[in-house]
């Protein structure tokens, strides 16, 4: 974790002045640039983030779209199953009006 690693010193150098001495000034630089790194880290799991996020929702819409399709399918399935067997219940009982047989 970038932010548990960063050393940053708050700028306590005076940023304006001009006679600041070299070893400050490199000092400075490294942590800019430590502060840059972790910037870019941060921004990098933003953007990793984001891209789960978006994934998750393709997911989402994904298995909505298979769930409506799933319950069409199942509709379609006990109408098409219920059909025959109403129909060749009519035909067996007007054939057979004698017969006591139940279904």
């Amino acid at each position: 974790d970038c932010l548990s690693t960063c050393s940053w010193v708050p700028l306590a150098y005076p940023v304006g002045h001009s006679r600041l001495p070299t070893a400050i000034s490199n000092d400075l630089l490294e942590i800019l640039d430590e502060m840059v790194d972790c910037i870019k880290a941060g921004a990098g799991h933003i953007l990793s983030i984001d891209a789960i996020v978006a994934e998750s929702q393709d997911l989402k819409t994904m298995l909505i779209d298979i769930s409506l399709r799933l319950s069409s399918l199942e509709t379609r399935e006990q109408s098409t199953f219920l059909e025959p067997k109403r129909h060749f219940r009519r035909q067996s009982k007007s054939r057979n009006s004698g017969n006591q047989e139940h279904w």
